[in-house]
């Protein structure tokens, strides 16, 4: 029995609060002088969530989102972790259903698609991956392999 009020206005507050979340690491991140931050949970995971949970997808279309895309725009690099949802089931301890699991998945790679992200495949193993990321941060910032970064925040 949950209240109607928040029920038709729920996701829109979680969306409002990771976009203030941002917008605080982002201002902390500049008065601390960080160069790089590295989110492992992002906007796009709160759209793909709240979708999930509403079974709305017009919420991809909203006000709201469209915001978030223009974040996701913005950030120097975003990128998809994709897995077959049998290994998601076995990691992941807080999905109900494989169900879920193939929505959220199909959901991923519908916005990958959409925003241009690309999709890199999550049964890499995590050097290997980390690798990944870390070459193309390094290109897209002009960084040699031997120079220090400054510092480095992970979120």
């Amino acid at each position: 029995n949950q209240d109607p009020l928040l029920k038709a206005t729920g996701h829109h507050l979680l969306i409002i609060d990771m976009l203030l979340y941002y917008i605080f690491i982002q201002l902390a991140a500049k008065l601390s002088r960080v160069d790089i931050l590295i989110f492992d949970r992002f906007f796009i995971d709160a759209l793909v969530d709240v979708t999930y949970e509403t079974k709305n997808k017009t919420i991809l279309q909203s006000f709201l989102s469209k915001i978030v895309y223009l974040h996701v725009k913005r950030v120097s690099y975003c990128a998809i972790l994709d897995i077959p949802p049998e290994i998601a089931w076995q990691r992941k301890k807080d999905i109900l259903s494989m169900r879920e699991i193939s929505y959220k998945r199909e959901l991923y790679k519908a916005l990958a698609t959409v925003l241009g992200l690309p999709v890199l495949s999550g049964i890499l193993p995590p050097k290997k991956l980390c690798e990944i990321i870390l070459a193309t941060i390094e290109r897209i910032h002009n960084f040699e392999r031997d120079s220090r970064y400054g510092k480095l925040s992970y979120l």
